[in-house]
This record gives C-alpha cells, structure tokens and sequence, in this order.
C-alpha cells in the first residue's frame, strides 16, 4: 500500500493534479446517469449511440458545447488536463475489468490508437489510477475491511500498470506492439 501511494503522488505534483483526479472521480460517475447518456446520444448518429457510459463521457468531452452544458466543472481544468480525461475515457480500456477476465483483447485497440502523448505526460497513468480508486470506492462501506480486501488490488493493478505503460512506450510503433 505504500509502494502503491508513492508511485500515485508521483504523478500528482500540483493542487491542480489533485483537483484534476477528483473531477475524473465525479465525471465517471455523472456518466452512469441515464438521463446524461440519453442527452448526449441524442446529439450522435444513431451508429454511434451507446450505453457504455466511458464511451458517451468521451463523446461528451469531445464537444466543446456539450462538455461546458453537462461538466462544466471539467471546463476549469487546464486544456491538458481535459485532453488526458478525454483519451483516458475514449481508450475504452478498463485494466481492473481485463484482469477480471470481462473484456475482450479487442479493447487494447484503443490503447494502440491513443496519441503517445499520453504515455509520456502520465495522461494514461492518470487515467488507470482513476480506475483503481473507482473500483475500490465500491468495496468502502460498513461492511469493509482494510486493508484486507484491498492492498492486493492496489499492488497488482499498480504493477500492471507500469508493466503495460512500459511496454507501450518501448514499442515504437503500433504494428509491434
């Protein structure tokens, strides 16, 4: 667990980092409301309509109007920031649901198309960590016990996480990965 916390402030050096991740916290879930992911896929080709709740939060993020109308609080955050939010949720890749075996190989796809700027900003880090809190805010009530349940999720997603990013990054090009 304390591995874990070090190599998360790591990435988080400013107030506006911390900021940042508590938005990203929040937009995730305002993106499980039905009436938000009705609002917004009646704004898409019906094509591209969906209930994936990552995939209308990125679609939502990618419209500037839709973005100030329904996140507005994502508005406040640096144009970078926003960018990292926005890849994160566009990558369709949950690393804690692909190591629950829920996923298909086929969701590294968005992984392979994403701008390598986020492997070299912590973008894609950031994004992965977002993960890991959310699925441990699902475990934190009464009935929780620390740090039983929850230090191996911590460890093994974090390794799993630099492991992926690593070699990601050694990868010079998308067919070699």
């Amino acid at each position: 667990y304390v591995e874990f916390c070090e190599k998360f402030s790591g990435i988080m050096a400013s107030e506006a980092d911390w900021w940042g991740m508590l938005v990203f916290l929040v937009v995730h879930d305002v993106g499980k409301s039905d009436e938000f992911r009705k609002t917004v896929n009646e704004t898409l080709p019906l094509a591209e309509q969906t209930d994936d709740h990552d995939r209308v939060l990125a679609n939502c993020l990618k419209d500037q109007e839709l973005k100030q109308k329904l996140l507005p609080t994502v508005c406040k955050l640096s144009p970078q920031r926003q960018e990292d939010i926005r890849a994160g949720f566009s990558t369709n890749f949950q690393l804690p649901q692909l190591g629950q075996g829920e996923i298909a190989c086929i969701n590294f796809r968005g992984l392979l198309d994403m701008d390598r700027k986020h492997l070299q900003n912590d973008g894609l880090r950031y994004y992965f960590y977002h993960s890991i809190f959310d699925i441990a805010g699902a475990s934190c009530n009464e009935n929780f016990i620390f740090p039983l349940a929850l230090a191996p999720v911590y460890v093994g997603f974090t390794s799993a996480i630099d492991i992926l990013i690593s070699k990601m990054i050694d990868s010079p090009t998308i067919d070699e990965r």
